[in-house]
């Protein structure tokens, strides 16, 4: 299974009143100010991804807040970044490192190199940070203090996304070029094996909810032989014997789903129809098998904004243009239409 690579996927947008700093090299607003942080992961072949912050209390956006204050770019092919303890963790798989940057101003404090193809990053704790890297089929630990490599796990084939439960480290292995069908579960305290749970074809996301662990897996996509497809799952687990209480079947019709996120507010879970770029979905946590559409579109990332209670979905156009993201009320509402930068792929919310 490949991962989110560039195509073209279409959808119209609303423009609301969010204006641009066209200063060629703006400083980031106030850290204190509310805001979004999008990474934007840039072009596929060439060329760097950026960091743009919507200020939500001026209705502005500063294109590259990481370049602005430090003359050079996060790197290429931006994938994932997060806020761990003082610091901004960004994972540039093209240029294969992880950029540290300070919480406070962005400045960069740390360049940590000897990866292949890093994917996702994590906070295991006890000054910890997890790199899972594609190419190596490892997730690499990072010390916090002073960011350098100090230790390896293996994983599955192709490991993404990590999930931090009690004691465990859940490691989504999505295949890479092949196909993989597991979770690498670590003990959190010394790193050791636990298990390969076997929960379904592509596993790429998990969400935390009061009382479970929810798992979206992409299902197998066949290139050459889209017979050969299997459906997506969202699985419901026990987040403290990770037992399988539901399995639920996503029909090809709708896709092979990816992002999934919780509504605490309506208590639903959300995601994409298509790894690649698709509309949002919702379904209950009550009734797990009743899918309804959203919103249809290409939207490329999909997320939970904590803060202010907001879906936010990212939208490429045509992968070779600044992008757009949309903030959606927890009841489905559209709020706004914001052009940020190319290809919005995650965010982080203050």
């Amino acid at each position: 299974m490949m991962t989110k690579c560039n195509a073209l996927f279409i959808s119209a947008l609303v423009l609301f009143s969010f204006g641009c700093d066209d200063d060629d090299n703006p400083k980031p607003v106030s850290q204190a100010n509310p805001s979004i942080y999008v990474l934007n992961e840039g072009p596929f072949s060439a060329g760097s991804g950026s960091i743009s912050q919507i200020d939500l209390s001026t209705n502005t956006v500063f294109k590259d807040v990481f370049f602005s204050r430090n003359g050079f770019p996060a790197g290429a092919i931006l994938n994932d970044f997060e806020i761990i303890g003082n610091q901004y963790y960004i994972v540039s798989n093209l240029s294969a490192k992880v950029e540290v940057a300070s919480v406070f101003d962005w400045t960069s404090t740390a360049t940590v190199s000897g990866f292949s193809s890093p994917r996702a990053v994590a906070d295991l704790g006890n000054n910890r940070i997890g790199v899972s890297d594609w190419g190596t089929n490892k997730m690499y630990i990072l010390s916090s203090t002073g960011n350098t490599i100090i230790d390896s796990v293996s994983t599955g084939s192709g490991p993404e996304k990590m999930v931090v439960l009690n004691d465990n480290i859940l490691i989504m292995n999505t295949g890479g070029f092949g196909l993989d069908s597991t979770l690498t579960v670590i003990n959190r305290s010394d790193l050791s094996l636990k298990q390969n749970l076997t929960v379904g074809d592509v596993p790429n996301s998990a969400r935390i909810t009061p009382s479970s662990l929810w798992v979206l897996c992409s299902g197998f996509s066949d290139w050459m032989d889209p017979s050969k497809d299997t459906p997506g799952r969202l699985l419901e687990l026990n987040p403290n014997t990770l037992e399988i209480l539901r399995n639920v079947e996503i029909p090809l019709s709708i896709g092979h789903p990816a992002d999934l996120i919780y509504n605490a507010n309506n208590a639903s879970l959300y995601f994409l129809s298509n790894t690649y770029g698709g509309s949002i979905y919702s379904c209950p946590i009550a009734n797990p098998s009743n899918f309804q559409k959203v919103k249809a579109g290409g939207y490329y990332s999909l997320d939970w904004d904590p803060i202010r209670s907001n879906i936010i979905a990212g939208n490429p156009l045509s992968f070779a243009e600044s992008g757009w993201v949309i903030r959606l009320s927890a009841n489905n509402t559209l709020i706004d239409s914001i052009e940020v930068g190319l290809i919005p792929t995650d965010y982080i919310f203050r």
